[in-house]
């Protein structure tokens, strides 16, 4: 189309690289718009496919004819297919068909495995089924990494017009000020599949679900031991973990963080407010520092950790969250946070899983120890509270 001279004035030429998303009245006779608005850019449509949408008559679109004004393009489900089988390695999950529009499907996310954006959009969109429990109707932050593994990587805790669709929102009133944020949430496996997209390669969830913030349902125990700390230590201080909360007639599940470390997970009914329940792990934690000072710690302070694995409770804080149960970690080899049975702390080492690697070990799947957390029927009682010495009504600080 012809430019207008009035537009052509002044104006800098530039090479067509970023797509934005514009609303608009109507377009003008001289190929314009009209009552435009931005709402931001698309980061899953590449400048080269966008066109001017134009109207066909049925026979049209079923034929292609040489002289025709536009090529039909091909489907967004028919080039995800396209791209899986050219993609899709050995070890890599199974090409299943993705229901997402992925932009350089073969962009490598993780040197160290070789995992692509191919490969993590099928792993989301495999594992979604055993994920989403874990995720779904929670305030989410997601760790970004445009570059991949290894190279600066940023949180995203916000809503915005940039994320795949089924990305939703949940109104969040900040503490202090009281003004609401959209936070990021989602509970389908194409929004979880739409992180790939995203780059994104950890999702951490809030302690508490979408219709009541202020009351966690999970308390989260993160063992975080020292490089020197053998394996037989560190599995042997998640039962000891175990073993108290038992003590307290509540039941604890467990999972690797994809790190070096262990999370033990409690489900409760959400009743109680943040406070009470960053009080309760706190008061847990510091009687195990207190039995075992020259092995626990409780403190931040990172000089001190010598030889002793951090007990950190500070994840059972409002706005506080931990990485998800089969997310991936945003660390070299792209390993996941997985459920583990308790049994498994016999194993002669950390046991890994990776991205990667889902072929060999998505058959766990069939046995997942964590099915059964969310019908978990417990609770933290009054005497529990006045045994640990906790006030019931305390506020935040």
């Amino acid at each position: 189309h012809s430019v207008p001279a009035d537009a052509k004035r002044g104006a800098h030429w530039i090479k067509p690289v970023l797509v934005a998303q514009v609303r608009f009245a109507t377009w003008t006779s001289d190929n314009l718009v009209r009552q435009a608005s931005f709402k931001g850019l698309r980061e899953d449509k590449p400048a080269k496919e966008v066109g001017r949408e134009r109207v066909v008559s049925p026979e049209e679109a079923d034929t292609s004819p040489a002289d025709a004004p536009e090529t039909p393009r091909k489907s967004a489900s028919t080039k995800i297919k396209s791209a899986a089988a050219k993609t899709v390695k050995p070890n890599s999950p199974a090409a299943e068909s993705l229901p997402i529009r992925l932009t350089h499907p073969d962009k490598v996310l993780d040197t160290a495995s070789g995992m692509t954006k191919q490969i993590l959009a099928e792993y989301y969109w495999a594992i979604a089924k055993y994920m989403l429990p874990h995720i779904a109707q929670r305030p989410l932050s997601l760790v970004r990494c445009p570059e991949g593994s290894g190279k600066p990587c940023f949180f995203q805790k916000h809503k915005n017009a940039m994320l795949p669709p089924g990305v939703e929102a949940i109104d969040v009133p900040d503490r202090k000020t009281g003004k609401t944020e959209q936070y990021i949430t989602l509970s389908t496996p194409e929004a979880l599949a739409g992180m790939a997209q995203m780059s994104v390669l950890e999702i951490h969830p809030w302690g508490s679900m979408n219709d009541d913030l202020e009351h966690p349902d999970r308390i989260i125990f993160d063992l975080d031991p020292d490089p020197a700390i053998p394996w037989k230590v560190l599995s042997t201080a998640a039962l000891d973990v175990r073993k108290r909360l038992k003590a307290l007639g509540l039941e604890s599940f467990l999972k690797t963080t994809g790190g070096k470390g262990l999370h033990v997970v409690v489900p409760i009914r959400a009743e109680y407010p943040w406070p009470v329940i960053k009080q309760f792990a706190h008061a847990v934690v510091l009687q195990m520092e207190r039995d075992q000072p020259q092995l626990y710690l409780t403190r931040m302070t990172k000089s001190a950790r010598k030889d002793k694995i951090y007990l950190d409770y500070l994840r059972n804080d409002r706005g506080s969250t931990s990485v998800a149960a089969y997310s991936p970690r945003a660390r070299a080899g792209a390993n996941v946070s997985m459920p583990l049975a308790w049994s498994e702390l016999n194993s002669a080492s950390l046991p890994t899983f990776s991205v990667h690697d889902f072929a060999t070990w998505r058959k766990r799947l069939t046995k997942d120890p964590w099915k059964d957390i969310a019908a978990t029927p417990q609770r933290i009682t009054a005497a529990t509270l006045r045994q640990l010495k906790i006030d019931p009504e305390v506020k935040a600080t």
